[in-house]
């Protein structure tokens, strides 16, 4: 199994939220890594990474409230409570406590979630 090697990365720009332990970089033995930049309270705004050989960009972009609006253009809304109604074409329903009860892909299908008030009341 590959073990990371953590390095800094001079093509991205300096990672001031590292004293919020956020993580800058992973490089693998396979040649595979992972590397990241933050924004002022720690939200990741970027992200570069190279797996089997193919390579990504990612960038992120958070509202006031630091939700996720976007990821690459594909937008996430929310709701007052903060949950997360819809990323991408994926959207999401929640009952009156706030669990989350169903997800809906752009297939149209749906993934019902049953809350177990009697695991709910062990796990408080």
């Amino acid at each position: 199994m590959p073990f990371p090697v953590v390095v800094s990365n001079p093509k991205l720009p300096p990672i001031t939220p590292m004293l919020l332990y956020r993580l800058s970089a992973a490089d693998y033995s396979t040649g595979d890594y992972y590397h990241y930049a933050y924004d002022g309270v720690g939200n990741r705004i970027y992200q570069e990474s190279m797996v089997s050989g193919q390579s990504s960009v990612s960038s992120y972009h958070y509202d006031h409230a630091n939700r996720l609006v976007d990821v690459n253009g594909i937008p996430y809304s929310w709701d007052t409570s903060g949950n997360l109604l819809s990323a991408g074409m994926n959207t999401y329903t929640y009952e009156s406590a706030n669990h989350l009860s169903s997800i809906m892909n752009q297939f149209a299908t749906s993934i019902e979630l049953a809350t177990s008030f009697i695991l709910l009341s062990v796990l408080r």
